[in-house]
This record gives structure tokens, sequence and C-alpha cells, in this order.
């Protein structure tokens, strides 16, 4: 594909801007108001579908797989009378960002569109699939390869969101091509909103391809810390708030499953590493050699029972990837991990985060650290570097010395 020449790509592949319809106080066609979501405030429509929670079938089971010694990991997730809960901030927040400000993409039929999908297909089948976390698991590996591609030819949520992740790889490599940027920038919008007209209509028939989508967008958000600004440096709160929406999402569309045995989505939930077991995931001997990260020698900051609870708990989960790390575990077994701490971690440790809590950040700086493992990576890429130099950027003198560790990790102090 010719990747030069600016003009001549443009004038194959244009977008066409359709301004959206004046704004109404409150959108009464949504499970929750995109403006209240967008200010983060409760939303006083709340458009339940239904007063009575449906009543699951002998073959369903709730996500994930209860065991008896584990903990309800995903507690936060599961589903309420609405689908997905509306009073959850997180999800405000993922429908928000659908909106694609103000604006929806359409791209014109013709040859271009054609051959520029069809090359996204192709990437999308022969390489990003083989790169998402937990495809380390060959069955993990087929399902990307074969079975979403067939969902996405009824599921327009699956297929924009393939073909947005898609361009976004492609541009690692062609960073100058114009026509791959549009395509993203189009793609990634044409998939937030399909994904946002499928979720009040979840149903069993809809289940996976819903469940896949969610995927692609928590995978899609933090593919993009590579690229944001960080002058100054500020908390990812979009991608914590995205993963975290994301997950209520993926929670609400697994409970409408009717039949777990024929669910496309179970290669993904059953993969291993498995993340079900909390005396495993948050055992207090996985912090080992982090207890230096629980001084309280550093300031007089805020401290009760439940700010202690909620950094251990951080540390325990991080201390548990570092620990898989040193046993030889495949990277994209850690980086399924990685990708759920952002699900499963303490909320309170996210608010903290929010906060610019510096015990907060120094955590979440040894968080990023393990990614400086997995570089190769094109979704990580250099992101531990930019968030370590980015928080070190931010923290007061008095806790820069907790910052060694990563910065070591990323070449910037000697270990």
């Amino acid at each position: 594909m010719d990747v030069g020449g600016v003009e001549r790509e443009e004038s194959k592949f244009k977008l066409k801007l359709w301004p959206k319809s004046e704004k109404m106080a409150c959108n009464e066609t949504r499970p929750i108001c995109g403006n209240c979501g967008r200010h983060g405030v409760p939303c006083v429509y709340n458009n339940s579908p239904s007063t009575s929670a449906r009543q699951p079938s002998p073959n369903e089971r709730s996500f994930p797989p209860p065991k008896s010694k584990d903990l309800d990991l995903l507690a936060d997730y599961r589903p309420t009378l609405f689908i997905p809960p509306p009073n959850d901030p997180n999800v405000q927040y993922l429908l928000s960002s659908m909106d694609s400000d103000d604006e929806k993409w359409e791209i014109p039929e013709g040859k271009p569109r054609r051959r520029l999908e069809l090359r996204l297909q192709q990437n999308f089948i022969e390489r990003t699939s083989q790169t998402l976390s937990g495809c380390q698991n060959a069955p993990v590996r087929e399902v990307w390869a074969v079975e979403v591609p067939k969902l996405a030819f009824s599921n327009d949520n699956v297929l924009y969101g393939m073909l947005a992740l898609s361009a976004l790889h492609l541009l690692k490599s062609e960073p100058e091509n114009q026509e791959l940027r549009l395509a993203r920038q189009a793609y990634k919008g044409l998939a937030l909103r399909e994904h946002r007209r499928a979720i009040p209509g979840l149903s069993s028939d809809t289940a996976d391809a819903v469940c896949y989508a969610s995927t692609l967008v928590m995978t899609d958000a933090f593919a993009r810390l590579q690229d944001r600004p960080l002058d100054p440096w500020t908390p990812p709160m979009e991608w914590i708030q995205m993963a975290r929406g994301s997950g209520s999402v993926f929670g609400a569309a697994f409970d409408q499953i009717n039949n777990i045995r024929t669910a496309k989505i179970m290669p993904v939930v059953d993969a291993e590493p498995q993340l079900t077991d909390a005396t495993v995931l948050f055992a207090e001997s996985n912090r080992r050699g982090l207890e230096h990260l629980l001084r309280q020698d550093l300031s007089n900051e805020r401290w009760d029972h439940d700010t202690q609870y909620a950094y251990q708990r951080a540390l325990n989960y991080i201390g548990g990837v570092e620990k898989a790390v040193e046993r030889g575990e495949h990277p994209l077994g850690t980086c399924r991990r990685m990708m759920a701490f952002a699900l499963l971690g303490p909320k309170q440790f996210y608010l903290f985060v929010e906060e610019y809590r510096p015990r907060a950040l120094v955590i979440l700086a040894h968080y990023f650290a393990i990614y400086s493992k997995m570089e190769d990576l094109w979704w990580i890429g250099n992101v531990a570097r930019r968030e370590i130099q980015g928080i070190q950027r931010v923290l007061p003198a008095e806790w820069q010395g907790l910052m060694r560790a990563p910065l070591a990790s990323v070449g910037l102090l000697a270990p």
C-alpha cells in the first residue's frame, strides 16, 4: 500500500463528519445520560429495562466460576436490576466516552474502504490476534483469530473494535500513514458507538459479542497509554475507568450466557493463568520484598485501617505478578495478570492514585515497572518508561528514594 503522498491518500479515503442532533439536558434513550456521566454526577434518569432480576438457567454460572475457597473477586462487576449497573461511575465514564465528542464518524462505501478493511482484517487475524493477553494458550489464539472474526460478521461492535485495534497496530510500524491514522480515528469512534448501542439490549444472543467487544475496548485503552500527553503527567484514569467500566459490562454480558459449554468467550475465561483464587492472587506472602513501600516515616499522610488495607492488597497483587515473572511465566500470561489489575485492584487504591497520593503513585510505578520486560509487545512498547518518568516528576522529594527499583527497571538508574 502506498503510504507516501498525504494529499493523494486523503483524496482516496475521506471521512464524513455528520453533526449530531442538538443535545438535550438528559438523553432518555440511554441507560445513563452521557452528560451526567461526563461530569461525574448521578443521573436522574435511570432507564431500567426491568423491575425484576432475570432468573439464571441451569446451565448458567456467575462470573468468574465460583469455588468454595475463593472470594468473589468481581463482586463490583456483577449486574444488578440494571444491565449494567447505571450507578457505577466507571460504567458512566465508559458510556459517556462513547459519544465521539459531538460528532460521529461515517466512512463512505467504495473500493478504497473495502481494500482498507480487508487489510485491517487480515492484519488482525494474522498478527494482532496472536499478541493479546492470554494468547500463549492455543485455544485463546484460535478463538481470537477464528471465532472473533466470525462474530464480527453479525456484530458491528466487534467488527469495528477489531478494525480499530488493527489500525493502531499497523500505525506502530507506519506512523506517517495518514490513511491508517484517519481509519483508526473513524473505526475507534464507530466501535464505541456500536458497543454503546449493544449494551442496553444485552441478551444471550449478544453476550459473547459484548464480552469480546469489552475486551477489545480494554486492550485499546491500554495501548493508547503510549501516546497520551505527559506534560504535565496526570494519573492514567482514562485507562483505569475504561477498564473498570468494561469489567462491569463484561460481567453483565457473561451472566446473560445461557449455556457455558457452547459460549465462545469460555476459552478466554478459562485460560491460564487462572485469576479466580483470591487466596493466591492476594496472599500476604506475595509482598515480600515490597514491605518497605508501606513504611510510615515519610510524611504525615492520612492513614487508617482502610487505607492500609488498600495499599497492602495492591502490593499483594503486584508482588504476585513479580513472582510469576520470576518463575518464568510466558509474557502473555503475565500480561493477563497485569491487565486484570485494573479490574481486581482495590477501588480505594485507584481513588488514591486519582488524588495524587505519593504512596499510591509509587506503588503504581512498581506496577508499570513489570511492563519494562515486555517492551517488544506492540501494545505495551515504552509505556513503563513513560509512566515511571512521569510519576517521578510529580513526586515530592522525600518519596524519591522509593522510586529506585522502577527507575532501574527502565534503565534510568543503576540497579
